[in-house]
């Protein structure tokens, strides 16, 4: 198995609350996942490797951690743009019962994971293989 798959099938299954451990890493600098340390290896994972797990949390966040960290608002939907023109587009459909989060990806390799909620399955993430890339809104660019 190649990195990348290693850190999705890592990342596969976990649980939405979990998740939100995972960003204290923005907040403080240092990752604090005491409760859900499988999930902070899993950032370190990405970091040793130069892979990017991104994911949407809430109904109006789009999370990126490993090498590149950041968190743009992402009220049903946000399209960013690496500095080398690749592009994330993630959409959001509560409506669709097998994932809330959609994404369509160009210019890099990604994997998709599955999220669960309280067991049932609310949506999926991605790991993206882009070392160096730095991610941004297109509004972020003028």
């Amino acid at each position: 198995m190649t990195p990348i798959e290693i850190l999705a099938a890592m990342l596969d299954g976990i649980e939405y609350r979990e998740l939100s451990t995972m960003s204290y890493k923005i907040e403080y600098g240092r990752i604090e996942c005491k409760q859900y340390p499988k999930h902070a290896d899993a950032i370190e994972y990405a970091e040793r490797n130069h892979l990017t797990i991104v994911y949407g949390y809430s109904d109006d966040l789009m999370e990126f951690e490993g090498e590149f960290f950041e968190e743009y608002g992402a009220w049903n939907g946000e399209t960013v743009y690496g500095n080398n023109g690749q592009k994330i587009e993630m959409t959001w459909n509560d409506s669709d019962p097998e994932s809330v989060w959609h994404y369509e990806v160009s210019g890099c390799e990604y994997r998709k994971f599955m999220i669960f909620e309280d067991g049932e399955r609310y949506g999926d993430g991605i790991v993206i293989d882009a070392p160096g890339v730095k991610w941004k809104p297109k509004e972020d660019e003028k």
